[in-house]
C-alpha cells in the first residue's frame, strides 16, 4: 500500500511541557476540516486530555514541525478542549489557527469513515488502512517524526468492544 506523504504533515504531538522544563509528548493529534477554506480543528482522543487533567496539567502543548524543519510549540487552556456529548466517544477537538511558518495540512471531513462511505465504497473486514501518529520511544528530538502504521480490518463495528473505562463503537484494526 503507497501512503501518501502529505499524511504525515497532518498530525502533530501533544503534551506537556513544564515550567523550564523539556517537552513532554503525550499523545497524537490530527488536523481536520470540513473542506478547504473552512475552520481547521485539532482532534486527539479525549482519554488523553483527561489524563492530562488528572495530572494537573493546565495547558496543553501542541508541537508542530515548522517549515525551517524544526518543532515549534503552541499552548492553549486544557479547558478549550470539547468533548462529543456521548461520554463513550473517545474524542476531544478544539479551533486551531495554522500560522504561515507551520508545516502541516489537515485531512477533510469526505475521508471519514462514515456508513456512507462504508456502503458505498464496500468497506468491510480485510481491507487495508493506514494510521499516522506517534511512536512513544521516539518522536524526534529537534522536529517531530511522525510514524505510518499499515494493517487491516479486522472486525466491523457491530457492537460495543468493551474498553478499560466504558463501552464504545468501534472497528478494530490489526
Amino acid at each position: 500500500m503507497k501512503v501518501p506523504a502529505e499524511i504525515k504533515k497532518c498530525v502533530a504531538f501533544i503534551g506537556a511541557q513544564p515550567d523550564g522544563l523539556d517537552f513532554k509528548p503525550l499523545g497524537t493529534a490530527l488536523f481536520v476540516a470540513r473542506d478547504p477554506g473552512s475552520q481547521i480543528y485539532i482532534a486527539t482522543a479525549k482519554h488523553v486530555i483527561e489524563g492530562m487533567k488528572n495530572r494537573g496539567v493546565g495547558r496543553v502543548a501542541i508541537r508542530l514541525n515548522l517549515k525551517n524543519g524544526l518543532a515549534g510549540l503552541m499552548s492553549g487552556s486544557i479547558n478549550d478542549w470539547v468533548y462529543h456529548p456521548d461520554e463513550t466517544v473517545d474524542i476531544a477537538v478544539r479551533y486551531f489557527a495554522f500560522e504561515h511558518d507551520y508545516d502541516h495540512k489537515f485531512v477533510p471531513l469526505s475521508l471519514a469513515m462514515t456508513e456512507v462511505v462504508v456502503g458505498n465504497n464496500q468497506i468491510d473486514v480485510g481491507d487495508e488502512v493506514f494510521i499516522t501518529g506517534m511512536f512513544k520511544h521516539h518522536h524526534g528530538k529537534n522536529k517531530n517524526i511522525p510514524i505510518v502504521r499499515v494493517g487491516n480490518i479486522a472486525a466491523m463495528r457491530e457492537e460495543k468492544v468493551q474498553t478499560k473505562d466504558h463501552l464504545m463503537d468501534a472497528y478494530l484494526i490489526e
